[in-house]
């Protein structure tokens, strides 16, 4: 995503990065103006670094060993499963389902958009930047004024969540954080198969306000050849469960996208036993939500629809946009539990 910055505003963020340093430089250029003077915790022994180099995707930097003032951009997900001491973070929306464990933190945040609030940022005070790979190298210069930034990828959040966690002193942290998610979906795929729904085919459907969208479990980058999976690939990946034949055929020859729009003629097409549809985005409100199914309720009702295989066996199962269009740790183990519920509870309809 490329975003420009009007030159009044980088000056100001240097001016006041300047100002800000020569004000608190008893403490270090890495530290808050206010830090405190006090010796060192008891984290730290003597002559222990106080600072360590960390490779990552934009280079390698010097940072605390010990941060205490963490900002985050856009990698809330992973970082808040290791209970990282956020200062600041993005949220999507009004209806982001991190918003509230930003909120305990007494975290700041910002809408994720077309350029970062550098300003907010720099008011946080952060001592450490842990920024996902979806920045410009400008935004990270620009950040790197404010604080030491390491950056990491975002979709790959397996190895994200690892390096974050040798980065920060936390490995053992982050290791438990995914044995413990990888327990989970081992868990889940048991309890579907006691439900003898671990044999049917789901195909995801998201409704957007301009048309239907089908995904896929993964899809290949065009530069590296690398499958990545998709939002809802835990599904298939992570549960098992089969992919609709007709979604699989359409991948087959899509290896390269996410997912594909499909329009009203080509649904009946789809031949899945379960039916998984989401509405809206990670940011909708809960009156967004509330208006988008009002008026899927009427499309419902229109023979296309009701010629499904998925409809007539009423297997139709609603899931919450929030957090089936985002990833992580916390998100996918959200999506397990919508999947166990939709499917093997009795009353799932």
């Amino acid at each position: 995503m490329r975003r420009t910055y009007h030159s009044f505003l980088c000056l100001t963020v240097i001016l006041a990065v300047f100002l800000l340093s020569a004000c608190g430089s008893a403490t270090g250029n890495n530290h808050p103006a206010n830090a405190s003077s006090e010796p060192a915790s008891s984290t730290e022994t003597a002559g222990e670094p106080q600072t360590r180099k960390v490779e990552h995707a934009f280079g390698i930097t010097e940072v605390p060993s010990h941060p205490e003032r963490i900002a985050s951009i856009n990698l809330e997900d992973m970082l808040l499963s290791l209970n990282i001491p956020l200062v600041f973070g993005m949220s999507i929306g009004e209806g982001y389902y991190l918003n509230d464990k930003l909120k305990e933190q007494g975290a700041a945040s910002e809408i994720w958009g077309e350029s970062l609030n550098l300003e907010a940022i720099l008011a946080a005070q952060p001592d450490l930047i842990v920024a996902s790979t979806a920045i410009e190298q400008a935004d990270y210069e620009n950040l790197s004024k404010i604080a030491p930034t390491i950056t990491y990828d975002r979709e790959d959040w397996r190895n994200s969540l690892a390096l974050i966690g040798d980065a920060l002193g936390a490995a053992d942290h982050a290791k438990q954080v995914i044995d413990s998610y990888d327990e989970k979906a081992a868990q889940a795929k048991i309890a579907l198969a006691d439900a003898n729904v671990d044999k049917k085919s789901i195909a995801f459907i998201r409704m957007t306000g301009k048309d239907f969208r089908v995904y896929f479990p993964n899809y290949q980058d065009k530069e590296t050849g690398k499958d990545w999976p998709t939002y809802p690939g835990i599904i298939y990946n992570e549960l098992g469960l089969a992919l609709d034949p007709t979604v699989a055929a359409w991948h087959e020859k899509q290896p390269n996208f996410q997912n594909m729009t499909v329009s009203l003629e080509m649904l009946p097409e789809l031949k899945a036993d379960y039916l998984f549809v989401t509405m809206g985005g990670a940011g909708s409100t809960d009156d967004e939500i509330k208006q988008a199914r009002e008026a899927f309720a009427d499309f419902e009702q229109t023979s296309v629809w009701q010629s499904l295989e998925a409809v007539k066996q009423k297997q139709i199962r609603f899931v919450n946009a929030r957090h089936w269009i985002s990833s992580g740790p916390i998100a996918n183990s959200q999506k397990i539990d919508d999947v166990v519920k939709a499917l093997t509870a009795v009353d799932a309809e």
